[in-house]
C-alpha cells in the first residue's frame, strides 16, 4: 500500500480558503512541497506578458502564467494526527528540486496529537516569514517520524493577501477603488 493523500477545497472565496488535507501512511514519509498550491486558488492573479502596471488588467484565477510569488496567510489550523512523530506544515522554498525546495523551505508549524491555532484563541495569522525572494507561497507537508497506519487530517484556513487575489478589482475597478462611482444599492421598504 502506498500513501494516501487526499486533497479537498471546502471553500475558495476571492479573500479566504479553507483546504482540507489528509494522509494514511504506509511507513514511508511524505515530503509534498506542494500541498497547498497558491497560484490554484480563487482569485489568484496571472502575470502573463504585461508591464509590472498592468497585472491588474490581466487574467483570473488558474493562473496560466502565475507570478512568481503568492502572499498567503495561516488564520487557523484544526488538526488530529495519529501515531508518533509529528506533521510539518512550511512555506515551500525556491529550488530546481524538491529536495531543494524543502531545504530552503521555513517552518509554518509542527502539528502532533489532535489540537487547533487560531478558531478560539483570536490568534494572529502565521505569515510566511520567507519572503518573495526565497518562497513561492506554496504550503508543503513533510511527515516526520510517523510510521505504518500512522494518519492525520488537517482542516487549514486561509487568508488571502489582495495584492496576489483579485478582491473584486478586476470586474470594476472605479467602484472598487472609488465607492463614490460605485452603483447605487436600491433600499427596498417595508411599511
Amino acid at each position: 500500500m502506498a500513501n494516501k493523500l487526499t486533497y479537498q477545497v471546502l471553500k475558495d472565496s476571492n479573500q479566504e480558503a479553507i483546504i482540507k488535507i489528509t494522509g494514511v501512511l504506509d511507513g514511508n514519509t511524505e515530503l509534498n512541497v506542494v500541498r497547498i498550491q497558491a497560484n490554484t486558488l480563487g482569485g489568484a492573479i496571472a502575470l502573463g506578458n504585461y508591464p509590472a502596471y498592468l497585472v491588474a488588467n490581466t487574467t483570473l484565477q488558474f493562473a496560466n502564467t502565475p507570478l512568481s510569488y503568492y502572499d498567503l496567510q495561516i488564520k487557523d489550523i484544526k488538526y488530529s494526527v495519529s501515531g508518533n512523530g509529528y506533521v510539518e506544515l512550511f512555506w515551500t522554498g525556491i529550488g530546481s528540486t524538491d529536495a531543494l525546495r524543502y531545504a530552503n523551505s521555513v517552518t509554518a508549524a509542527t502539528l502532533s496529537g489532535v489540537g487547533s491555532y487560531g478558531l478560539t484563541e483570536q490568534s494572529p495569522s502565521i505569515y510566511n516569514n520567507a519572503n518573495n525572494l526565497t518562497s513561492n507561497g506554496d504550503i508543503g507537508i513533510a511527515t516526520v517520524g510517523m510510521g505504518a497506519n500512522s494518519s492525520y487530517t488537517i482542516v487549514i484556513g486561509l487568508r488571502k493577501n489582495n495584492a496576489y487575489y483579485d478582491r473584486g478589482f478586476q470586474r470594476d475597478p472605479a467602484a472598487f477603488n472609488y465607492g463614490l462611482y460605485a452603483l447605487p444599492q436600491i433600499q427596498l421598504r417595508t411599511t
